[in-house]
């Protein structure tokens, strides 16, 4: 019954240091995607976006046309 218990900690500890992570590296993500005063940022390599860039010039990730008014 204790291996079980101690199973089931181990457990509940790396889920929660899973959903940690993911939580931060979510948040990171956002705030890399804009940064303000210097236009949009390439969702696939950060690069800085011209203002109505259909694509990324660094790495050619089609972009659309993105509002940097958001």
């Amino acid at each position: 019954m204790r291996v079980l218990i101690i199973l089931v900690v181990i457990f509940l500890i790396l889920v929660g240091s899973l959903a940690i992570g993911f939580i931060l590296t979510t948040a990171l993500d956002l705030n890399r995607q804009k940064t303000p005063g210097r236009g949009e940022r390439c969702r696939r390599c950060g690069g800085d976006i011209p203002d109505n860039a259909r694509f990324c010039p660094h790495c050619g990730q089609n972009c659309g046309q993105m509002d940097n008014h958001a």
